[in-house]
């Protein structure tokens, strides 16, 4: 019979869990990151595994969502306030190097992301290719920024430019500069500045951080 855990014992068993699947499936990928190994770095048995979570799909989901809400404040973190073009894009260039960091987990070129999302259930699977890493976000930036295109279509720009961390191959650049240089003139084609208000409105309940513009 498995062990019963404490409340606390719990929390402390599921954040070491989701560490060590964020660090294998980045490393490894999806495949070659398996549960066994996974419990015994959190110092649970296999069976307790189960009392945690119905599968390893279950995990990973979790894994690619906690990872994806971190992108977020990072870029929630690095905004300029009042929001402006330049303070977008450095706040896009922070995202972007985590991103490329933990580029395996989102598609890793070998089939494992594609062999991970079949195994999920349709709703599970649905949630996370249209909600994608940035889209939570992004629409804060409309109480000083304006979309010079349709919003959808201007999202799906950028996350276009964050999948080039998924070129490996060799580059007289680096591939940092590369996209700070593109996602300023993708940012300067998308928003247009609009005149400061008395006071920001917070969008989704997320409140901008008091800060001075980044130049």
């Amino acid at each position: 019979m498995a062990k019963s855990f404490s409340e606390t014992e719990r929390k402390a068993i599921r954040t070491r869990l989701l560490d060590a699947c964020e660090a294998s499936w980045s490393r490894f990928g999806f495949k070659k990151t398996g549960v066994d190994a996974l419990c015994r770095q959190a110092g649970i048995s296999k069976g307790a595994f189960y009392l945690f979570y119905q599968s390893k799909e279950a995990l990973f989901c979790d894994t690619l969502e906690r990872v994806c809400g971190r992108i977020n404040q990072l870029l929630a973190d690095h905004l300029s306030y009042p929001p402006s073009r330049r303070g977008l894009c450095r706040a896009l260039e922070t995202a972007y190097r985590e991103y490329d960091r933990l580029r395996l987990l989102f598609d890793d070129g070998l089939g494992d992301l594609g062999v991970f999302l079949e195994k999920l259930p349709d709703e599970r699977r649905s949630r996370l290719l249209s909600e994608g890493v940035f889209r939570p976000y992004l629409p804060a930036m409309t109480p000083y920024l304006q979309w010079t295109d349709n919003p959808r279509q201007a999202i799906d720009v950028i996350v276009a430019l964050f999948q080039t961390a998924h070129r490996r191959e060799p580059c007289g650049y680096d591939r940092f500069a590369v996209f700070a240089f593109l996602i300023e003139l993708v940012v300067d084609e998308l928003f247009a500045d609009l005149p400061l208000e008395p006071c920001p409105v917070p969008v989704g309940g997320v409140d901008f951080p008091e800060r001075t513009e980044v130049q």
